[in-house]
């Protein structure tokens, strides 16, 4: 969101600032049609308090935080990272997501006890 309200979301801007954030162990990113984000807004805002929703940015700047995202993403993607997409506008999908990021997780789990257990040896 920061990028949108600074207005330097160009890919220049978010590669240089990818520069200087640690690398994450597992990027998911959720996917869901333009009608079902603007559901979920509206019903999140409803359910904020009155001091809250002051503080809450227009729908059309929460929008583009959509496109954003797949700015970060496509950045990402060419550094070699991969990337879990998930979509939320089917709910087989969305079960289906889970389980894949559990497998990651537990896979990136056991190989950093396996490097643990057999750190490598120093060719000095």
């Amino acid at each position: 969101m920061l990028a949108c309200f600074s207005g330097t979301a160009d890919e220049t801007c978010l590669a240089h600032a990818l520069d200087f954030i640690p690398e994450s162990d597992v990027v998911v990113r959720i996917d869901a049609c333009e009608q079902l984000l603007i559901e979920r807004l509206d019903r999140r805002q409803k359910s904020h308090t009155f001091a809250e929703r002051l503080f809450e940015t227009g729908l059309d700047k929460r929008l583009q935080s959509a496109t954003v995202v797949a700015r970060v993403c496509g950045l990402l993607t060419a550094r070699g990272r991969s990337i879990i997409d998930v979509d939320a506008n089917n709910q087989r999908a969305l079960t289906l997501a889970i389980d894949e990021i559990e497998e990651e997780i537990l896979a990136r789990y056991k190989r950093s006890l396996h490097s643990a257990a057999y750190p490598p040896i120093p060719l000095d």
